[in-house]
């Protein structure tokens, strides 16, 4: 879509919540059902994901978020006390995950997967070795290219 010189974001986002993030690519603050987007600068960091061996609904912790009354998340994901209440156990894995890295750990998207910043491979060696846990560097296609 982007090599076509598709811009629209509510039409991007009429395919799916994350298309028009995709679309915009790199880092933004989103907002409404993923069309409104708010670019951010360009940042280059680690982060660690921790995988946890259940899926959740998407559609669930959305019902469950309009039913909690759309409460905001304390660490920067709204959707996080919805995804809690669908799949409670969630919070298990994220209090192993704060525990073993000393970071608080954040919910990506409507969940499941956790994330901290920086390298916390050793987290794979505590206890979890079943949990997929991986650790990359955070690109963002934000940072001005070369051809500008």
């Amino acid at each position: 879509m982007r090599w076509a010189g598709f811009t629209d974001p509510v039409a991007a986002t009429s395919l799916g919540a994350d298309v028009a993030f995709c679309l915009l690519g790199g880092r933004a603050r989103v907002q409404g059902i993923g069309e409104i987007l708010q670019p951010l600068p360009y940042l280059e960091r680690e982060m660690t994901l921790l995988i946890p061996p259940m899926g959740v609904s998407t559609e669930d912790v959305y019902r469950a978020w309009d039913d909690l009354g759309s409460p905001l998340g304390d660490h920067g994901n709204d959707l996080e006390p919805a995804a809690l209440t669908v799949k409670p156990e969630l919070g298990e894995w994220r209090d192993a995950l704060s525990k073993a890295t000393g970071k608080r750990a954040r919910l990506a998207g409507s969940g499941g997967t956790w994330f901290v910043e920086g390298r916390h491979e050793e987290f794979r060696h505590r206890g979890v070795a079943s949990v997929n846990v991986k650790t990359f560097p955070q690109h963002s296609t934000n940072k001005k290219s070369a051809a500008e």
